[in-house]
Parts: structure tokens; C-alpha cells; sequence
């Protein structure tokens, strides 16, 4: 082993973060008095009426929309100051660390050829493939059966790149892919699985001695977890969507494609045999490897955990930029008013484009290359993604908005806006194509630049930090029960309210095969209590005053259960189909759910999980009942 192994016995970093955490807990407690006297009064100013967007009563026919406050209220929120002991101000230092080691990122064993009994067929006859092509026919076969396996565009691009991998014999041979057989090999990879997990104790053991090796790096003397110390195995590029590069190779990253960062006098030896294809000791930057990803054309870092002192200032800072945005965003929103009465066209789109960004959470979007999956921000929407219905469903000028956002996620949205938007929109759309861009005048440079005029730091993803995050907060004081309650009560409402906020993220998810059995179960006990209620009710009691008293009270404890088994229905439906965790991961103050759950008796564990307790010990340590977004 390395001699920076030894890293390992120096300071343990989970006490440096209870130490780091007592400390925090001390210097709030000096402050929450300073801090509660100096906390100003709520300023609530109303919108123009004919310009405030409202809900679009959703039925069968219609899309629901998730909003939060409407009335444009500045929520003269007071930033926290114990986070200045960590030297955060609310903007991330730019020299991260001063010293760095750690070993380097661990590379994937190298390929083991399969046996000479093991083959892929071609036309029904066995094909023995040179190393690179079998490698990648052993990627198609863990495929087999997957819906993927059909696509067109996966099965053109594999095809495509699966033959030059082959020697000029092999691909005189093999000419189309429907002729290629790869289920002998599928069956092999599917025993090789059996014998691993029959083997997963040994596995376990292995897998722990390599995270004890390369999974920890020393920043100024602190021992920090690395998040992905592993190198991507080679593979199939599958994307997300309907990915125009689905199914091109992903071709094994060698040490020689990897960027070290660390101190000067602490490289990393290389593998043997093997160099770096470059060292640097750059202090502005917190990633410790990088390599080129020749697929997509950007670049893939090993990074620190989530659970590092550099991530949670990190985040830290993100949550607090958002909540001075409380401070701002009453005059934004007053500016982007006044732009929409504006003789300049494209002040005009700017005007509407930040409306959409803060009132749908829409992205800002930039130009995208030919090898990129089609999603949309709000500057590269085109005019056939809105529909603009003068009356729809008894509603005046309803906007409709249909596209794929991130992730080839659909955004679909119905939205009633005052009229200044809505003839902004109806010109910017006039006499364009169904290809043509709606914001034409504006480019995402332009607008990103106006946000950071605006408010110091400020871009789309504040808005959306500080809209979801206001959104969490305000569900959460509507929706909280009593302490009293019951502890699954206390968990329901916090669903919805975390549901709430992942709607209006747009954070959805398909659901598993699981979460449908779990669905299907509680229709069926609902469907049993109902019928149990029915019966009851159908069964007379005697005419004895106890006979009567026990059919009462046996009848609204069977209602009290429908109702209890149709709220979980409710929040296991809502869990199903979106993606919470995406949303308390990067979206919602974890300070609000910690002093929610500190104001009503609900253990922490119960709503995050090992890895975002991890994550958020720094807001775990700091906040009390009394926070507020």
C-alpha cells in the first residue's frame, strides 16, 4: 500500500463534525436572541390584479398546476450568521483547499475473455469475436430483453460501432445485427451473477478493503470520504429520452486519459505500467480526477462525498443565496412587470421569459448540439410547445405548455396569466413557424446576465431553490397536525407538502413494479373496509342502549380506518410517482424539515434517509424549531 494510507489513522472526520457541530450549536444560541429582536415584519404588496397568474381548476380534461404564493410578497427573511465561524459569507472561497492527496481513482479490472465454449452466433453458426468486439457483445447481451434492445436509434448506433471493433474478417461476416445471436452469452453473464452472489460476503470484504484504500482523500489535514473514487466500466451509452447517442460504446478509460489534482508533493503513483495524462495542483477547483467522456464530449470528475466539509458549505451557501432572494424578490418581480409594457421587443420576452422561470421553475436553457437529447429551457422553447386558448374551462387567457424538460422529462402545464402576458405571447408567436424559437431576441447569455444585474449570484436555479423551498415551508404550516397526532399522520403531511414542492419541480418519476403491488394492496384493503362499513350499516343493532352504543363505535372505528388507509394510499401514490428525494436533495432547505420535525416530535430518520442525514449533518446540528425559511 501507498504511505498515504496512512491517512487513515489521522483525524477522524465524523468527530471533527461533532466537535465542528457542538461549536455551531454554542454560537447559535449566543445569537437566537440578537437574531429574533432584529427579525422584521412580513411586507405583503399585491400584484396588479389582471396581471397575477392563477390555477386552472383541473378536472379529467384538464393538467394540474402546483403554485405557491402568488402575491408576490417580500418575505424580509433574516440570513443565519452561525455559518460565518465556517468563513461562509455567502459565496464560495475561491481557493478551496491547501493541501490534497489521496491515491487516485480505482480502474475496472481488464477484461477476461469468455470461454471458447461461449460464442455468439451469426446467421445460427458460432462466431469467435476478436477481444475489443466480444467485450462489447458481452454489453449488448445484459441488455437482451430490455425494452432499450429495440430501439431503433440504440440499435443503429451499437451496430455501427460494434463492427469497428471487429477485424476486416469479422465484418465481412457480420452485416446486420438481427442476424446476430447473443443469448448463449446473456446465459453465461446470468450464471457468472448466480456464483457473485453466492460469493457476496467475499465480495462485501473486498469492496470494503478498496474503500479503505482509494475511497478517502486528506484536504488541510481533515480526512474527507471520497463520493465516486471508482472509474465507469466500459459499456453502452444508454441516455436518458429518446437520446440520439443511445447505445454508442463507452470505450474503457485508461490512466493515461485521467487528470490528477492534488498537492505538489503528493502525487499519486499511477498504475504499473501506466501514466497520468496530466497532473495539475489547481487550489479554485475541488475535484481530485477528471477525464474526457468521449460520448458526450464533456468531462467526468471523481469529486468529494456529499458529505464533506467543501459540499456542505456548498450547499449551505446555495440555501442562503436563496433566502436572501426573499430580500429581492418583490423588486424583481416589479421589474419584470414593467418589462412587459415595454416598447422593446426584447425586453418584452426577457420580461415574460423570467415570469415562466419564476413562476413554472423553467430553466434558462441554452443552444444544444445535434448529439443532444431535445429538452427545452425557457429560451429555446418554440412555438409548438404553447397553445394559447382565449377561454378554456370557463378560465380567460389559458397558456398551455408542453416539452421535454431535463432529463427527457415531459413538462406539461396548463396556466392561467393576466393579459400583458398573454398578448406578449400571442405577438411574439405571430407569424412564426411551429419550429421557430418564441423568445427569438433573447439568447440565454443575455438573460443570465440580467439575473446576476438583478441580485449578486442570482440564476434560474435560486429561483428554483427559493420557490420550492418558500413552497415547502408554507405546505408545511398548513399541513402540519398536531403534536398530538399520530406519528403516521405527522409523516402523510410531510408527503404531501414534500409532494407539493417535487410537483412543482417537475420531479417525476415512473413507478416500480413494486410501488404498483403496494398500490393495488392498500385498493384492496379500502376495498374490504368499505364493504365491511356497508355491512354494518346494513346490520340493525338491538334495541339495547349497549347494543346500539357498541354498533356506533364500531362504525366509526371502521371509518376511521377507511380514512387512514385512503391517506396512505394518497401518500404512497405520491411517492410512487415522483421523485421526493430529488427534491430534499437539491431543492429544499433541509433546516426546514429538521425544525419541522424538531416542532412536532418526529425522529429525523423517518424522513431522510442514511445518505441525506450524511448530507445535511451541518443543518441536523444547527437547526432548532424555531427556523424559518
Amino acid at each position: 500500500m501507498p504511505s498515504h494510507r496512512n491517512l487513515l489513522n489521522g483525524w477522524p472526520y465524523k468527530f471533527a463534525a461533532t466537535r465542528r457541530a457542538a461549536f455551531l450549536r454554542q454560537q447559535q444560541q449566543q445569537q437566537q436572541e440578537q437574531q429574533q429582536q432584529q427579525q422584521p415584519e412580513e411586507e405583503h404588496v399585491e400584484p396588479n390584479e389582471e396581471d397575477a397568474d392563477v390555477e386552472l381548476e383541473s378536472d379529467e380534461e384538464s393538467l394540474p398546476i402546483i403554485q405557491c404564493d402568488d402575491t408576490g410578497s417580500a418575505v424580509n427573511s433574516s440570513p443565519s450568521t452561525w455559518h460565518e465561524q465556517l468563513s461562509v459569507m455567502g459565496n464560495e472561497d475561491k481557493i478551496k483547499w491547501h493541501s490534497l492527496q489521496h491515491v487516485g481513482p480505482l480502474f475496472p479490472p481488464p477484461y477476461v475473455r469468455l470461454p471458447d465454449q461461449v460464442q455468439m452466433l451469426y446467421n445460427g453458426q458460432p462466431m469467435r469475436l476478436s477481444l475489443a468486439a466480444e467485450e462489447a457483445a458481452t454489453w449488448y447481451a445484459k441488455l437482451l430483453g430490455r425494452p432499450v434492445a429495440q430501439n431503433e436509434i440504440f440499435r443503429a448506433n451499437f451496430f455501427s460501432q460494434f463492427r469497428m471493433l471487429m477485424g476486416e474478417n469479422e465484418r465481412s461476416i457480420v452485416q446486420e445485427l438481427s442476424l446476430c445471436g447473443f443469448e448463449r452469452i446473456a446465459q453465461h453473464l446470468q450464471r457468472q451473477g448466480e456464483d457473485v452472489t453466492s460469493r457476496r460476503q467475499q465480495q462485501q470484504r473486498q469492496q470494503q478493503l478498496e474503500q479503505q484504500h482509494y475511497g478517502y482523500c486528506s484536504i488541510d489535514g481533515r480526512l474527507e470520504r471520497i463520493g465516486n473514487y471508482r472509474i465507469e466500466p466500459a459499456g453502452i451509452f444508454l441516455g436518458r429520452g429518446n437520446h440520439p447517442l443511445m447505445g454508442t460504446l463507452k470505450p474503457r478509460i485508461r490512466p493515461e486519459d485521467v487528470t490528477i489534482n492534488c498537492s505538489p508533493l503528493a502525487v499519486p503513483a499511477a498504475p504499473a505500467g501506466h501514466h497520468w495524462q496530466a497532473v495539475q495542483h489547481n487550489q479554485s477547483v475541488a475535484w481530485l480526477a477528471r477525464w474526457h467522456d468521449t460520448v458526450t464530449s464533456g468531462y467526468k470528475y471523481m469529486l468529494l462525498s456529499s458529505a464533506s466539509r467543501l459540499q456542505g458549505i456548498r450547499d449551505l451557501n446555495k440555501f442562503e443565496l436563496a433566502r436572501r432572494l426573499s430580500n429581492h424578490i418583490q423588486s424583481i418581480r416589479q421589474s419584470y412587470w414593467e418589462d412587459w409594457k415595454s416598447p422593446n421587443l426584447m425586453q418584452r420576452q426577457r420580461g415574460v421569459a423570467l415570469y415562466f422561470i419564476d413562476r413554472l421553475m423553467l430553466r434558462v436553457g441554452n443552444d444544444k448540439s445535434e448529439n443532444t437529447a431535445d429538452t427545452e429551457g425557457c429560451c429555446t422553447l418554440r412555438v409548438e410547445h404553447l397553445q394559447l386558448f382565449e377561454q378554456l374551462q370557463g378560465s380567460a387567457h389559458v397558456v398551455e405548455l408542453n416539452f421535454l424538460g431535463k432529463d427527457s422529462i415531459q413538462f406539461r402545464r396548463k396556466l392561467v396569466v393576466g393579459q400583458h402576458v398573454f398578448e406578449n405571447l400571442r405577438s411574439f408567436m405571430q407569424h412564426k413557424q411551429p419550429k421557430d424559437l418564441i423568445f427569438d431576441q433573447l439568447a440565454a447569455k443575455k438573460l443570465n446576465q440580467h439575473l446576476s444585474s438583478l441580485m449578486h449570484g442570482l440564476t434560474a436555479k435560486v429561483f428554483r431553490t427559493y420557490n420550492a423551498s418558500k413552497l415547502l415551508q408554507s405546505c408545511l404550516d398548513e399541513l402540519a397536525p398536531d403534536v398530538t397526532r399520530s406519528l403516521k399522520d405527522k409523516l402523510n403531511a410531510y408527503t404531501i407538502a414534500n409532494a407539493n414542492a417535487a410537483k412543482f419541480c417537475n420531479h417525476q418519476r415512473a413507478p416500480t413494479k413494486a410501488a404498483k403491488n403496494k398500490l393495488n394492496s392498500f385498493k384492496r384493503a379500502i376495498r374490504a373496509k368499505q364493504l365491511a362499513i356497508d355491512n354494518l350499516r346494513r346490520t340493525r343493532p338491538t334495541t339495547l342502549p349497549v347494543s346500539t352504543a357498541n354498533h356506533a363505535r364500531r362504525l366509526m372505528q371502521l371509518q376511521n380506518e377507511l380514512a387512514m388507509l385512503e391517506s396512505q394510499l394518497n401518500a404512497a401514490t405520491l411517492r410512487s410517482s415522483l421523485a421526493l428525494n430529488t427534491s430534499k436533495m437539491n431543492y429544499l432547505d433541509p433546516r426546514i424539515t429538521v425544525a419541522w420535525c424538531s416542532k412536532h416530535g418526529v425522529p429525523i430518520e423517518k424522513i431522510f434517509s442514511a445518505a441525506l442525514r450524511t448530507k445535511f449533518d451541518w443543518a441536523i446540528s444547527v437547526a432548532d424549531a424555531s427556523f424559518r425559511f
